[in-house]
């Protein structure tokens, strides 16, 4: 038998580990790091202060992970134009190239105005 939970607040979020860093963040850029606990951080995503140990070992290393959320994404997008911009297209040195057909027929004539 499963268990349903007491209410939506105590349901678990599908990903705690960006809930608690997208509110340690706010908090952060709000009240600053000194002035934000653990506790805080972890109450403002609704989560449990334990929660916190096991995405993120120490607040420290909370405030660490917070730029590595933005970094993904950039990452990524920067790795794809990386790889087309390494794309090298066939050499138009070999024969057979030489009798491949042009996409626009001679015959076609100017663009019309």
């Amino acid at each position: 038998m499963i268990r349903e939970p007491a209410s939506k607040e105590t349901a678990r979020k599908p990903n705690m580990r960006e809930t608690i860093l997208a509110a340690a963040e706010q908090q952060f850029s709000v009240n600053g790091f000194n002035a934000v606990s653990v506790r805080d951080g972890t109450q403002a995503a609704g989560a449990n202060p334990g929660s916190v140990t096991y995405h993120v070992t120490t607040k420290d290393g909370l405030l660490l992970e917070i730029p590595h959320r933005h970094d993904a994404p950039t990452n990524l997008r920067r790795s794809k134009q990386s790889t087309m911009a390494s794309f090298q297209p066939p050499a138009l040195d070999r024969p057979e190239a030489a009798r491949m057909p042009s996409k626009i027929p001679a015959s076609a004539g100017p663009p019309p105005r």
